[in-house]
């Protein structure tokens, strides 16, 4: 490197600074404890600590940061209130989370009853939401106006908030302004179909699952009705891919707004979109809205 531009290099850092000696400089609050998880969001991110404390930073125009305030944040503030959670699932523009007794709350943009609290208003605390269920999961994409949770009592799934493409799994029976009336649900409604379902995932536009497959292997397979695009408002069994036993890892993704990816330790698998198969082996796969996945 030139030693003349070294020379005006220093010359900079000497003019800077006495400019910035009087100012003050921000000092982060310390995180409790060390995040155990962490989830992201369209524009924010929280993460829940080994110590079970919520803490979220980000945008916060809507509230999403759970502090109390509309402030963005630039580092990890805690989610106000003295709650303790075991869980944490982020929305395009909302929170939700379980407490360590499953309780589910919610927080941020509730344009479409995302939140969960019967209103549309946004809060920017969490706020418990109705029904009075136990929820032992929950699922909300990072672009999702929707979220999903299955129940602890019995496995089944429930979903609230935007409607418009069948991703809640059962038609709502009210609207909401967005400005326009959009189907939608401001509580949680359960999965048509009585299934029993061990995770889901939400994607911006749907969501997927895995489903406990009673018969025990992989007979289930998918309608030929199950076409790319096809609104579909309750869960469909996708094509099957493997007919393999044993016990594998269960995971699902229902990523972006038509993206669906299953992942199964040790066995095939495929990540599916329009116009391609998706994989699904025992438990049994099922999605619904705007569909992923189809027959070829």
């Amino acid at each position: 490197m030139p030693s003349a531009y070294i020379h005006r290099l220093f010359a900079f850092a000497a003019m800077a600074i006495p400019a910035c000696k009087n100012e003050s400089v921000v000092v982060p609050p310390p995180v409790d404890a060390a995040f155990a998880s962490v989830s992201a969001g369209l524009l924010h991110t929280c993460g829940v600590t080994v110590t079970s404390h919520v803490y979220c930073w980000g945008w916060n125009r809507d509230g999403e940061v759970g502090d109390g305030s509309h402030s963005d944040r630039v580092y990890a503030v805690r989610v106000a209130g003295a709650l303790t959670f075991g869980a944490v699932s982020l929305g395009g523009g909302h929170s939700c989370a379980v407490t360590t007794g499953n309780v589910p709350y919610c927080w941020g943009l509730n344009l479409t009853g995302q939140v969960g609290d019967g209103s549309t208003t946004s809060p920017a605390t969490p706020a418990g939401v109705v029904g009075g269920l136990a929820f032992a999961t929950l699922a909300s994409g990072s672009g999702a106006t929707h979220t999903c949770a299955i129940a602890a009592a019995d496995s089944t799934a429930h979903c609230w908030g935007w409607a418009r493409y069948g991703q809640l799994g059962s038609r709502p029976g009210e609207t909401c302004a967005t400005p326009a009336a959009e189907p939608c649900s401001r509580t949680p409604l359960v999965v048509s179909g009585g299934l029993k379902f061990l995770a889901i995932s939400s994607g911006a536009r749907h969501t997927c699952a895995l489903a406990v497959d009673t018969a025990g292997d992989t007979t289930t397979r998918g309608s030929s009705a199950l076409e790319p695009r096809s609104i579909r408002r309750g869960p469909w069994p996708l094509p099957a891919a493997s007919t393999s036993h044993g016990s594998p890892s269960v995971s699902v993704t229902a990523a972006g707004s038509r993206r669906a990816v299953t992942r199964i330790v040790g066995e095939t698998t495929r990540s599916g979109r329009s116009g391609t198969r998706c994989g699904v082996s025992r438990p049994s796969r099922f999605t619904w809205s705007a569909a992923s996945c189809s027959r070829r």
